[in-house]
C-alpha cells in the first residue's frame, strides 16, 4: 500500500511504503498572553520532542505562535503555515503538548481536523490525552473543546462586566488622553503637570483663531512637549479638539449584546475652564466644515478635456453642497473612477480653472496682434446687422401697402 499525494503537490514522501519510514511529525506550541512567555513555548517543545522520542516518530519541523490567542486561527500565522504544508500530505502526525493548543474555538478545531484527516495526518497530544483513533478519543476531543468554548464566552462576559463596572465608576479603560495618566492604584485619570500646560496653551491659541499648523509651531518654540519629551504633533490637536474630558466629562462606550454609553460629569479632574472651552468651540465652528452634503456630478464644457498627470484618467465636475451657515456650492474638478490605493492628483476649484481659461482666452483674442482684427470683424458685424435690419424694415413696409 502507498502514500497518495494530490496532484500538483510537493510531497517529498508520496508513493513510499509505510513500513520503509518512521513517521513523521510536525510540532505546533502557541502561547496567548502577557502573562506567559517565550519559557512557555521551550517547555511545550521539550514536551513534543519527548513525546516523538518515545513513541519513533521522526519531529521533521515546529511551528510556533507568540502571544497570540487560540479563539481564532485568523491571526495565527504559523498555525496557517502549517495546516498549509500539510495539506500537501507527507505528515503523519501533527503534536501539541495540550488540545487546546492546537485550538480554543469549536468551529476552527473540526474545520482544521477535518484537513488534516483528509491527508490521513492525526491530532496527538504530548501530555497522554486520547486520541482520535478510539470512541472515547473523539467524545474527549468534542467535550474538551466545549469547554474551551464555554470558557472564552464566559471570558468575554467578565471582561464586558468588568468594563462596565469601571465605567460606572469613572475608572479609565483605555489608553489615557494626552494631559493626563491613569493612576495605578485607583485606575482613574489623574492630571500630567507637564502636559497640562500644554493642553492649556492650545485651547487659548485655538480660540484666538490660530490653526493646527502654526499652533504646532508655537508650541515647539515655547518649549512645550510630551512628558516623554517628543514634540507635539498634529493628531494631539486634533484629538483635543471635541474632546469634553478636558472640562472634566468622563464617558465610555461599552459595546457588545447591551451596548451602553457612560457619561459622568465630572468624572475626571478638568484641565480647561468651561469658558475658555466654549470659546474655542464657538471659534472653530466660525469656519469649520462640518458635513459635506449632496455631491453631484454635474455638466461642463471641461468634462474629459482636464487630464490626471499620474493616471491620465479625464478629470470631471462637481457640485458639493456644505452644511454651512450661508449654504454655498462648492465646485470642483477630480478624476472619476479611481481604484483603491490608486495615486491621483488632487481635486481642483472649478472657479480657479474656469477663470484660468477664461483669461488665457482673452489674452489670445484681444492679444496687440488680433485686436485689430477683432475691431474689424466687430465693425463688419455691426455694419451687416444694421444692413440687413435696413432690408427687413423696407420689406415689411412693401409687403403693408400691399
Amino acid at each position: 500500500m502507498t502514500r497518495e499525494s494530490k496532484p500538483g503537490s510537493a510531497c517529498l514522501f508520496a508513493h513510499v511504503k509505510k513500513e520503509d519510514y518512521m513517521k513523521k511529525a510536525v510540532g505546533y506550541s502557541r502561547y496567548s498572553s502577557a502573562s506567559q512567555s517565550e519559557t512557555s513555548i521551550e517547555v511545550q517543545k521539550n514536551a513534543i520532542e519527548e513525546y516523538c522520542s518515545q513513541n519513533g516518530i521522526e519531529l521533521i519541523k515546529h511551528y510556533s505562535d507568540y502571544a497570540i490567542s487560540g479563539q481564532s486561527a485568523d491571526a495565527r500565522l504559523q498555525f496557517l503555515q502549517m495546516i498549509q504544508d500539510i495539506s500537501q500530505g507527507g505528515i503523519d502526525f501533527v503534536v501539541v503538548y495540550t488540545r487546546d493548543r492546537f485550538s480554543r474555538s469549536m468551529k476552527d478545531f473540526v474545520k482544521y481536523l477535518q484537513i488534516m484527516k483528509d491527508v490521513d495526518c492525526e491530532l496527538k497530544c504530548a501530555n497522554g490525552d486520547s486520541d482520535e483513533n478510539n470512541p472515547s478519543g473523539k467524545l474527549s476531543n468534542w467535550i474538551l473543546m466545549s469547554l474551551s468554548q464555554y470558557y472564552i464566552e464566559n471570558l468575554k462576559r467578565e471582561v464586558v462586566r468588568g468594563l462596565r463596572y469601571n465605567a460606572h465608576h469613572a475608572i479609565w479603560n483605555n489608553k489615557p488622553p494626552f494631559g493626563y495618566d491613569r493612576d495605578k492604584t485607583s485606575g482613574k485619570l489623574v492630571i500630567n503637570p507637564i502636559e497640562a500646560k500644554a493642553v492649556k496653551r492650545i485651547f487659548i491659541l485655538l480660540s484666538e483663531g490660530y490653526k493646527s499648523p502654526t499652533i504646532v509651531k508655537i508650541l515647539y518654540d515655547e518649549g512645550y512637549r510630551r512628558k516623554d519629551g517628543t514634540t507635539i504633533k498634529h493628531g494631539v490637536i486634533d484629538h483635543i479638539l471635541d474632546n469634553k474630558t478636558y472640562i472634566g466629562e468622563y464617558k465610555y462606550c461599552i459595546k457588545g449584546t447591551n451596548p451602553e454609553e457612560v457619561i459622568i460629569p465630572g468624572g475626571v479632574p478638568a484641565i480647561v475652564e468651561m469658558e475658555l472651552y466654549e470659546n474655542t468651540i464657538k471659534e472653530i465652528s466660525k469656519t469649520k466644515i462640518k458635513k459635506k452634503q449632496n455631491v453631484i456630478k454635474t455638466s461642463s464644457a471641461f468634462n474629459n478635456k482636464l487630464i490626471c498627470g499620474y493616471t491620465f484618467k479625464s478629470l470631471h465636475k462637481y457640485v458639493a453642497k456644505y452644511d454651512t451657515e450661508f449654504n454655498i456650492p462648492y465646485e470642483y474638478y477630480r478624476v472619476t473612477n479611481v481604484k483603491r490605493g490608486e495615486k491621483t492628483c488632487e481635486q481642483i476649484s472649478a472657479k480657479l480653472i474656469e477663470n484660468f481659461v477664461e483669461i488665457l482666452i482673452t489674452k489670445i483674442i484681444l492679444g496687440e496682434r488680433n485686436k485689430i482684427q477683432v475691431i474689424h470683424f466687430l465693425k463688419m458685424y455691426v455694419e451687416n446687422t444694421k444692413t440687413y435690419l435696413y432690408k427687413l424694415h423696407n420689406q415689411l413696409l412693401d409687403e403693408k401697402k400691399n
